[in-house]
C-alpha cells in the first residue's frame, strides 16, 4: 500500500489497485471559522492544501469515515466527480445522494469493492454526552490480497470497542486520526475527541508489531495534539519509536 498524506484527515491511499480519497477536506486556509466551544479563535484550515485538487490525479473512489465538515466539505463536494463510488456510514448515505453522487456505497458490516473487503467497525468519538453529540463515527478495515490488513481508525478515543477491532483483525497497518481533539471543559463533558499520543501509546501496546500512520494534526484549532508533541512523547518509548510514521502535509510514504 502507498499513502500520500494531503492534510488532516485527507490523504489518498493505493489499496488492491484502486487508488482511494479519503475524507478531503479541500478549504483554503483560514476559510472557516474556529470550531465553536474550544480554547481558541484560530480560522481553520490552519494550512494551506499542499495541492491544488484541480491537479489531483485522478482517484477510483471516496471514503468518508463520517459527515464532519473536517472530513468531508463543500469544497471537496464541489470539486469530485458524481459518479465516484462513495464509501460511507449508512447513516451518511442521504447526505450524498443529495449532492448528486449516484453511486453511494453505504457500509451496514461490510462491501466488496472490487478485490477489497471493507468492514465498517465501531468508533467513539469522545466520552458521555460530547460523543452522543458527536453523532455517530466508524472507523474502517481493509482487506486484500498482497496488501497489508489495514484499519482506518476514524475519529475516536482509544476504548474498549478499539481495542476489540484490534483483537479481531489484527491490523498490519493503523492510519491513526490523532491530534487529541477537544472542546473547552465546560463544554458537556472534558476530555478528547480523538486519539491522543498516550491512546496511540495504548494502541501499541496492544499490537506491538502493528505500524502506525499518524494523521490528523496540526490543521484544525481544536486538535490540540501537534506532531511535536507526539514526537516528544514518543522519546520516551525509544522501542515503539520504530513503529510509528507521521508524514508531513504532501508527504507520501509506502507500507
Amino acid at each position: 500500500m502507498k499513502y500520500q498524506h494531503l492534510r488532516h484527515a485527507s490523504g489518498i491511499l493505493t489499496y488492491g489497485g484502486l487508488k482511494i480519497l479519503i475524507d478531503p477536506m479541500f478549504a483554503p486556509k483560514a476559510h472557516n471559522p474556529a470550531i465553536a466551544n474550544t480554547n481558541n479563535s484560530k480560522r481553520n484550515p490552519l494550512v494551506d492544501l499542499p495541492i491544488d485538487p484541480a491537479y489531483m490525479d485522478k482517484v477510483d473512489v471516496l471514503l468518508v469515515t463520517h459527515d464532519h465538515p473536517d472530513h468531508f466539505d463543500t469544497f471537496a463536494a464541489q470539486a469530485l466527480a458524481k459518479d465516484i463510488p462513495v464509501i460511507c456510514q449508512v447513516q451518511d448515505e442521504s447526505r450524498f445522494t443529495d449532492l448528486g453522487f449516484s453511486k453511494t456505497r453505504p457500509v451496514e458490516r461490510s462491501i466488496e469493492l472490487e478485490d477489497i473487503q471493507i468492514y465498517r467497525v465501531e468508533a467513539q468519538h469522545g466520552y458521555g454526552k460530547t460523543a452522543l453529540a458527536m453523532g455517530p463515527s466508524s472507523g474502517y478495515i481493509l482487506k486484500s490480497i498482497n496488501e497489508p490488513t489495514l484499519y482506518i481508525t476514524g475519529d475516536t478515543v482509544y476504548f474498549s470497542g478499539l481495542k476489540s477491532t484490534l483483537d479481531a483483525f489484527q491490523p498490519d497497518v493503523i492510519l491513526a486520526f490523532a491530534g487529541g481533539a477537544r472542546f473547552s471543559d465546560d463544554f458537556l463533558e472534558p476530555g478528547p475527541i480523538t486519539l491522543t499520543p498516550n491512546h496511540l501509546i495504548d494502541i501499541h501496546k496492544s499490537l506491538p508489531k502493528a505500524k502506525i500512520l499518524c494523521t490528523h494534526m496540526d490543521s484544525i484549532n481544536h486538535c490540540q495534539d501537534t506532531r511535536e508533541t507526539l514526537i516528544e512523547v514518543l522519546s520516551s518509548h525509544p522501542q515503539a519509536r520504530k513503529h510509528f510514521f507521521i508524514p508531513q502535509d504532501g508527504q507520501s510514504l509506502s507500507l
